[in-house]
């Protein structure tokens, strides 16, 4: 049976158990996904997804492009679209339109990027520093299609 009263004692309230950070520095990591999503609280923003290939431990960057509690057309969105254009110039890509910034951001999943993780005063940021390689296509294949098929039928 478990003694959930020594449990009790030998749990640090200083580290939470399911929330196990990458400490600060760089990484050589692999684009997992990259989406343009809506958060709980509907503000909307960028999830990157990225896989570190040396230790595997995955890393989460947010990038808020609209925070719906202070609705500063000028200032959230302007600055935090200047970070989006600046993450996506260090992946190579620029467009016209944020519509097309959302179907490119999906064409580098699979690329290899150097992130840069760095905490200051209590702030953590997670930086695009450089694009190490292009994602992996299939010869013939759609820019955009980065996963493999289902099927392994041999013909």
């Amino acid at each position: 049976m478990i003694d959930l009263n020594k449990t009790w004692i030998n749990t640090n309230t200083d580290n939470p158990p399911n929330k196990k950070e990458v400490p600060d520095g760089n990484y050589d990591c692999t684009l997992k996904d990259v989406s343009i999503n809506e958060s709980k609280k509907g503000n909307t923003g960028v999830a990157w997804h990225f896989t570190d290939n040396r230790s595997g431990e995955k890393i989460f960057k947010w990038h808020s492009l609209w925070n719906n509690e202070t609705q500063d057309d000028e200032g959230v969105v302007g600055n935090n679209m200047y970070w989006l254009k600046k993450d996506m110039a260090m992946l190579g890509l620029s467009c016209k339109s944020f519509d097309q910034a959302k179907y490119l951001l999906r064409t580098m999943v699979g690329a290899t990027v150097r992130l840069e993780i760095k905490t200051k005063d209590g702030f953590r940021n997670i930086n695009i520093v450089e694009k190490l390689a292009d994602p992996v296509r299939s010869p013939g294949g759609n820019p955009s299609d980065n996963e493999t098929p289902d099927d392994d039928v041999p013909f």
